[in-house]
């Protein structure tokens, strides 16, 4: 029978070979992503008004307004009319979609080169997906392909309230969001951060019990 024999220096580096995969394998970069839009305007029945992104750590937040939404048509839309529009910044604090779509680029840049992701997901709640599709269809055209270039290997979108279904809709322990700022991109957005980490955390409590559990 042969045996072999391996050296505790060839099995030390092989742990460390792992967990530096693992290592890499866990570069994700949360952002949270909001939106308000009008879905009663044009041929793709949709007019994005303001966005949002808040990254995972809070240190990278963006919010920009569009000049270019259709006031008139917006001004039709109640809901708009009451929790929205009056909320917004003045006319001279907002931008064009291609000045959005520039800037929007450039915190992904940014948020890239100081964290340096192999993996980004975008979140958004309420069935997020109205957030992504505005997201590539206005202001950045083959997003994937863009962060792919920027060397992030995957980018996915999620849905938080699915999340928060998901974990069974537990009690988050976190204060509810400021009427003032409801309903404003930007303070969606603040507090779907709030929401996701709480979110995480109660799922790693889930995860660790689970294991307990199994081992018991």
């Amino acid at each position: 029978m042969k045996i072999t024999i391996v050296s505790p220096c060839k099995i030390q580096l092989r742990q460390i070979g792992v967990n530096v995969e693992a290592a890499k394998e866990k570069r994700n970069v949360d952002i949270i992503l909001d939106t308000e839009f009008n879905m009663r305007v044009g041929d793709f029945k949709v007019d994005p008004i303001s966005l949002a992104m808040v990254s995972d750590c809070g240190r990278h937040t963006l919010y920009e307004v569009s000049r270019d939404f259709n006031k008139i048509a917006a001004n039709e839309h109640d809901f708009l009319v009451a929790q929205v529009l009056p909320k917004l910044p003045p006319a001279e604090d907002r931008a064009s979609n291609d000045q959005i779509a520039l800037r929007i680029k450039m915190y992904f840049l940014k948020v890239i080169r100081e964290r340096q992701p192999n993996r980004v997901t975008l979140w958004a709640k309420n069935g997020g997906m109205g957030d992504f599709t505005l997201l590539n269809l206005f202001f950045v055209d083959r997003m994937y392909d863009f962060m792919r270039a920027q060397g992030v290997e995957r980018t996915y979108c999620r849905d938080l309230g699915e999340l928060y279904q998901d974990l069974g809709r537990p009690e988050l322990n976190i204060p509810p969001i400021d009427p003032a700022v409801a309903h404003t991109a930007l303070g969606d957005a603040l507090y779907g951060r709030e929401m996701l980490l709480a979110c995480q955390k109660i799922k790693a409590a889930q995860s660790a019990a689970l294991e307990l559990k199994l081992l018991g």
